[in-house]
């Protein structure tokens, strides 16, 4: 617990942390960084529409011609820039050369109004009917969005499609186009930069995206898929907004994770063939690791959040093979996410966990001290900042699908006496949001006794 003679000191720093000073971790393509316009002017980076035969408006781009029944705005001339800005990011990133894709154009339909698109012949009958966006050969239909930060975002999702299509043959099956085309359009565009493959900091600035809140609603209940149920998803399982949720975070996941990473690093730059063989060659490389890639992924997803460092937060297990165990002692580190104690718990255990020591939470402006029980004047998940917890979370080694919820969280702090509910791996961390995590120091002594 905080002790009372600094409960004022951090009540004053409580505002400087959370409230304006924001730790920004944005998670960016590899070697690849802002692209910039030549002329940086307003002007430059907004382009004015000229009416085409139809009556629309229409801006023509480099690589994007947009037609639209809109009103006129700045971000609306700004789309066909922001497109032909993230051509070599596209490029780099799926590695094709700017000698193939430097002549590619397609055409994107900003729609206010469905019925005037289609009455001017600007919906083919081969379009199947969409709620928000589409791609189809080389071009790209989008309805008007409630923010100028999704509208671009659906213009960059449909044009990861587009070059993916082009590119790599075809874009993948949904899991996988869906949660590329999620992943890389998350973006941030200011004085005419744009960076693709942002993990988003913060809800400002990510307007109506709303994945993060999509998955802490489903998160720990029985609508949540397990990580081979995203890679499974059908065709018609984007019609539900969550999916693409999923979808975004597996992709995260995956290419980070030590186990999946080199197979998601070499895939992402071939030529993808059979849509259907796609996900089966993938899940047979990755299926000798499944139980402890299914397990992590259960537990990272606890607590995903906004600023998240997937890279930190990720868990990584001393081995999945049970050791008998029924004691452990261990220094939790304060600067990563879920650590394992190397115990494997079965249902209806009784776990005893101890936890002692002093360390850093923070340094800004001066250290934040703690101990196992927390910070009580600031909270995070419902429990005090600081404060040790625990998690037993389970996977599945036979590509079963796992019912119920797959994840049991413990409120631990300086002791803690608990009966399992559940099988699984016993986890630990301090309660911080991963984004604030790189700054803290020192470590907690654990100890733990289970008594079978």
């Amino acid at each position: 617990m905080l002790d009372i003679s600094t409960a004022k000191f951090f009540c004053n720093l409580v505002m400087l942390r959370f409230g304006v000073i924001a730790v920004v971790v944005c998670c960016t393509l590899t070697n690849v960084g802002w692209a910039q316009n030549s002329d940086d002017s307003p002007q430059a980076r907004s382009l004015q529409p000229t009416s085409n035969p139809n009556g629309f408006r229409e801006y023509k781009g480099k690589h994007l011609t947009l037609v639209t029944d809109l009103p006129h705005t700045e971000a609306i001339g700004e789309l066909p820039v922001v497109f032909d800005a993230a051509m070599p990011m596209w490029g780099e990133y799926f590695g094709v050369d700017e000698s193939e894709w430097s002549g590619w154009t397609c055409t994107g339909y900003l729609i206010g109004d469905r019925n005037r698109f289609q009455q001017a012949g600007y919906f083919p009958v081969n379009l199947p009917p969409f709620v928000n966006g589409y791609q189809l050969e080389d071009r790209l239909w989008c309805m008007e969005q409630p923010s100028d930060y999704y509208r671009r975002h659906l213009m960059l999702h449909e044009g990861t499609h587009w070059f993916m299509t082009r590119g790599l043959g075809n874009p993948g099956p949904p899991w996988y186009m869906e949660g590329m085309a999620e992943k890389l359009a998350t973006h941030q565009w200011r004085n005419g930069e744009l960076k693709l493959d942002v993990f988003p900091d913060r809800r400002e600035g990510f307007e109506y995206w709303g994945r993060l809140l999509l998955i802490k609603k489903q998160r720990g209940t029985q609508q949540a898929p397990t990580l081979e149920g995203v890679l499974r998803y059908g065709p018609t399982a984007h019609q539900q907004v969550e999916a693409y949720a999923w979808s975004w975070a597996a992709i995260w996941f995956l290419k980070n994770h030590p186990r999946s990473a080199e197979a998601m690093r070499k895939l992402q730059k071939a030529e993808i063939g059979n849509i259907d063989s796609l996900t089966t060659k993938l899940l047979s490389q990755l299926r000798p690791h499944w139980e402890e890639l299914s397990t992590s992924w259960n537990a990272w997803i606890q607590q995903l959040d906004y600023g998240s460092d997937v890279e930190r937060d990720i868990p990584l297990f001393q081995s999945m093979t049970d050791p008998k165990s029924s004691s452990a002692t261990f220094a939790l580190k304060v600067d990563r996410g879920w650590q394992d104690s190397g115990l494997r718990i079965k249902e209806g255990d009784q776990i005893t966990i101890e936890a002692k020591g002093r360390y850093q939470i923070g340094s800004d402006p001066e250290p934040w001290w703690c101990e196992p029980e927390g910070i009580t004047i600031d909270y995070f998940g419902g429990q005090p900042l600081g404060k040790v917890v625990g998690l037993i979370a389970r996977g599945d080694a036979n590509g079963e699908m796992v019912s119920g919820p797959s994840t049991e969280l413990l409120s631990v702090g300086s002791k803690l006496k608990h009966v399992a509910k559940q099988d699984g791996v016993l986890l630990l961390r301090i309660n911080e949001p991963s984004a604030s995590l790189s700054d803290n120091q020192g470590s907690v002594d654990v100890t733990i006794e289970i008594a079978r």
